[in-house]
């Protein structure tokens, strides 16, 4: 039993805790020295390419502003167009239903026309089969 309590002495355990949490750190850092050499690529072209989107969204938004320079009077220039053309249809919605009405007018007066030629024919006739 002396040898196994040499063995078990807390100051042997601590040392072979110690030994273990050592090479599972070396271990890590292996492992991690290993991937990082195959991720510094993928890394650095992402960079490059968040670099190059930040870069080029200044010279979107100078764009932008110029654009949105010319584009304003013309949305003014459409707004105003679009209310000439309203005012257009209207008049045009309005001389259509006078032009129906007008029509309308024109056959009641043709069939008033057309009656009242018929009642003198009738009393033409009338007259005529009987003198007063």
């Amino acid at each position: 039993m002396g040898v196994l309590d040499a063995i078990l002495t807390p100051e042997v355990l601590h040392g072979i805790v110690i030994i273990a949490v050592l090479a599972f750190t070396v271990r890590t850092l292996l492992i991690y020295s290993r991937e990082s050499s195959e991720l510094r690529p993928k890394f650095d072209t992402a960079d490059r390419n968040l670099k190059q989107i930040r870069d080029g969204m200044a010279g979107q938004k100078k764009r932008v502003a110029e654009l949105t320079k010319k584009v304003d009077p013309l949305q003014l220039r459409f707004d105003q167009m679009s209310e000439l053309y309203e005012a257009g249809k209207k008049i045009e919605d309005d001389d259509e239903r006078d032009a129906a009405l007008n029509a309308r007018r024109w056959i009641l007066v043709a069939m008033t026309i057309q009656n009242s030629a018929a009642s003198i024919l009738l009393y033409t006739a009338i007259a005529a089969t009987h003198p007063l």
